[in-house]
């Protein structure tokens, strides 16, 4: 059997009669594109099922598409109605999510080295982890967009 080849973006311009160009521009949202053209591309997408990899994204625009969210304890329903809603605005913002635990415990070490695991695009911070100095020090320190809960 044939190894089916991943679809590329180049892949949809040649479908559609665009350029890559214009295929991103129409991935990433932007307004200003002509009707029939994003009617190409995207009945381009849909026969050839197509689907964007994060890996690619994150090289061509230097952003992961991954927000982190810090917390001490995962239980509870005013920590699991938060992971709803940040899961379902990433979804829709073509984001994911990665949640990890953290503590009074945690070393400066610990957290810079899961910072460079992820190269996140953005960290929310619940309590009590969004007043821990040494976390919030790691994330000043590479300059990562954060929202802190409190």
């Amino acid at each position: 059997p044939k190894k089916k080849m991943n679809v590329t973006i180049a892949d949809v311009a040649r479908v559609a009669g665009v350029s890559v160009t214009t295929v991103s521009r129409i991935l990433n949202g932007e307004k200003y594109v002509r009707d029939d053209k994003k009617k190409a591309v995207e009945a381009a997408v849909e026969k050839l099922g197509y689907r964007p990899s994060l890996y690619a994204r994150s090289l061509a625009g230097n952003r992961s598409y991954v927000i982190g969210l810090l917390l001490d304890d995962p239980q509870g329903d005013y920590l699991s109605g938060i992971q709803r809603g940040l899961l379902n605005k990433c979804k829709q913002a073509g984001m994911h999510v990665v949640v990890e635990v953290f503590d009074k415990t945690t070393t400066f070490e610990q957290i810079q080295s899961f910072l460079s695991s992820f190269g996140l695009s953005g960290v929310i911070l619940t309590p009590p982890v969004c007043d821990n100095e040494v976390i919030l020090a790691a994330l000043s320190k590479r300059k990562i967009p954060t929202i802190r809960i409190s």
